[in-house]
């Protein structure tokens, strides 16, 4: 009996022996560091360094401490000291209840960083929070944004955990510019961008935006000169791009076109002779848009230079005769030596030139005068005779 008992003796003797040999990180008051038998792989305790400082003591918390094992390089951690505690002067300001706090006099800690604030007298009660629903994400024209149930208060950030969807918004259009497709029979169209930023655009029709033709020449005129050409006059005071000339012959009603020209004047030198033309103007705009027809003026061109056109010598006369011209009024005889006669008969188509005393020769031409338009013919051939 005496045997059994010293033999427990020595195996709780060994076993002392073996725990005190068991030395760990944990035995230097780490929290952190793993056993013995994981230091640089192999099984033996951590060689600590000296303890530096990783967080000075605070109003509320202990310095915070911590070495380095030069084996392994874990950390060991501890606490040390007791926290500062609060520091205030007696700067008491009377501040306004918020959501979370009491309002009434109040001091906060000067320590750096430390917000605690300490209370004296009789306070206000606490608002408490006024939550709505404030957007988070914006919604666009196509996608869903979000908004969440914070506090409203100002100066306060409490948000809570409830979201919700936000539906999509409807497109924005609201300035719109025109496409500049009007035409002088139909509206054109506007386009607008939308407001909300999607790039997507919208166009419709742009009512009352059908272009207005510009108004037709006023004050045309037409007038001839000989045969040779008709000269058109119009007056036009407003902007515009160029004017067209269309012309008939023998009718007002069927219209050709003419020429076109910048001016308010034309020339028409395609012209025949004892010929009436009439004429029309209009004026084309810078959207080449085409007014309305002026009125329509004429004009008629000389008479046909007479043709047939003789000197015969009877006796001691000079007989000249020519054929008829159509809308001739009458006619004007040209002679080289004895100057000019006019035949105001239209029907009379000859002219006798007598002559007395020495041996005479003369020359002679005749024209056509249309005393309705005040026009005279181009001059005949010219003939010659001689009174012996």
């Amino acid at each position: 009996m005496f045997k059994k008992r010293i033999n427990m003796i020595l195996i709780v003797f060994i076993m002392c022996i073996c725990a005190i040999f068991e030395t760990t990180c944990a035995v230097e008051g780490s929290v952190s560091a793993p056993p013995p038998e994981f230091c640089g792989g192999i099984e033996q305790p951590h060689t600590w360094g000296i303890w530096f400082i990783e967080t000075y003591a605070t109003c509320t918390a202990r310095e915070q401490q911590y070495r380095i094992c030069s084996n392994c390089d874990v950390k060991n951690y501890k606490e040390v000291g007791n926290p500062i505690g609060h520091e205030y002067d007696n700067n008491w300001v009377n501040t306004p209840a918020t959501c979370t706090e009491t309002g009434g006099l109040k001091r906060t800690c000067i320590r750096y960083g430390c917000t605690q604030k300490e209370s004296q007298g009789e306070q206000t009660p606490i608002l408490g929070h006024v939550l709505d629903w404030i957007i988070t994400t914006a919604s666009t024209c196509y996608d869903y944004g979000t908004q969440t149930r914070s506090c409203i208060r100002e100066g306060c950030e409490y948000i809570t955990d409830e979201t919700q969807d936000v539906l999509p918004m409807e497109h924005d259009f609201q300035n719109y510019f025109s496409n500049d497709d009007a035409t002088g029979t139909a509206d054109g169209t506007k386009t607008a961008n939308c407001e909300n930023g999607c790039w997507t655009t919208n166009t419709i029709n742009d009512d009352g935006s059908k272009l207005i033709a510009p108004s037709a020449p006023l004050g045309v005129s037409a007038q001839a000169t000989y045969s040779i050409y008709i000269t058109i006059n119009w007056i036009y005071t407003s902007d515009i791009n160029y004017f067209i000339i269309y012309r008939s012959t023998g009718s007002s009603d069927h219209f050709e076109y003419l020429a076109e020209t910048s001016s308010t004047s034309y020339r028409d030198n395609e012209v025949s002779t004892n010929t009436k033309y009439h004429y029309i103007v209009t004026a084309i705009d810078n959207n080449n848009l085409e007014s309305n027809e002026s009125n329509a003026v004429s004009a008629t061109t000389s008479p046909d230079a007479p043709s047939g056109v003789t000197a015969t010598v009877i006796g001691n006369s000079i007989i000249v005769t020519w054929n008829p011209v159509e809308g001739a009024s009458m006619y004007v005889v040209y002679t080289f030596t004895a100057g000019t006669f006019y035949i105001h008969d239209p029907n009379i188509t000859q002219f006798a030139r007598v002559y007395s005393g020495a041996v005479v020769g003369d020359y002679f031409s005749v024209t056509a005068f249309n005393a309705t338009t005040n026009l005279e013919s181009a001059r005949s051939i010219q003939v010659y005779a001689r009174v012996d």
